[in-house]
């Protein structure tokens, strides 16, 4: 049996935590997986993309229900 640990001092957003884990699975049980989550919640729509950010790969979770996605920032003021 294998252990994961998880160390969430910082936080972790569920899209996140969910792309981090589905990575584990090969590409033939992340398409079952997404394909079981659609037709148990049809209203929500994943889609699983790769992406590099400053130089790091990995996979992005997009989330959309009723055809409407989250955007990162929305509904909080930066202050710099």
């Amino acid at each position: 049996m294998n252990t994961l640990y998880l160390e969430c001092s910082m936080g972790a957003s569920g899209d996140m935590l969910a792309a981090a884990l589905l990575s584990l699975l090969s590409e033939q049980e992340r398409a079952r997986f997404l394909q079981t989550m659609q037709q148990l919640i049809p209203e929500v729509h994943m889609t699983l993309r790769h992406n590099e950010t400053c130089g790091l790969q990995g996979l992005h979770l997009h989330v959309a229900i009723h055809g409407k996605e989250e955007h990162e920032h929305a509904g909080h003021v930066h202050e710099h």
